[in-house]
């Protein structure tokens, strides 16, 4: 049970994490689409932060977004709350619980990576507290 001031809000940004995540693989879809020759991931991943504004404004100012790439083959979604969490661990089953509902988003995004060129791609999604330590972060391969 996540008990803090912030808890029953932080239950509704997760909520809208959802449907942020839904925009963000649109947005990566249309960057895929235009990313030909040279490292397509870093294409994607600039295309993609072209866009991120209007996501950023729907977060608030509880909680951050950025979208990076690691080496040549891993996408990074990071989501970081600007909030001190007096729970942490109680929020990672709920974050645990939106990761898994949208498993078929990201294996998705996956295949849209190989098929763009990428190398044995990765999506990396990370949630972290404000200082950086990791709440929860799940990998699809």
């Amino acid at each position: 049970m996540i008990n803090n001031k912030h808890g029953k809000a932080l239950i509704i940004k997760m909520k809208k994490t959802r449907l942020v995540s839904v925009f963000l693989i649109s947005l990566l879809l249309i960057a895929l689409i235009a990313a030909c020759g040279g490292n397509p991931l870093e294409k994607i991943v600039s295309e993609a932060q072209n866009e991120i504004g209007p996501i950023q404004d729907m977060l608030g100012d509880e909680m951050t977004i950025e979208i990076s790439a690691r080496g040549e083959s891993t996408l990074v979604y990071t989501f970081t709350f600007l909030i001190d969490l007096d729970d942490p661990a109680a929020l990672r089953s709920h974050l645990q619980a939106e990761l898994e509902a949208q498993n078929a988003i990201y294996e998705s995004l996956l295949v849209d990576l190989r098929n763009a060129r990428v190398p044995s791609p990765e999506v990396v999604v990370e949630y972290l507290e404000s200082d950086g330590t990791v709440i929860y972060s799940k990998t699809y391969r």
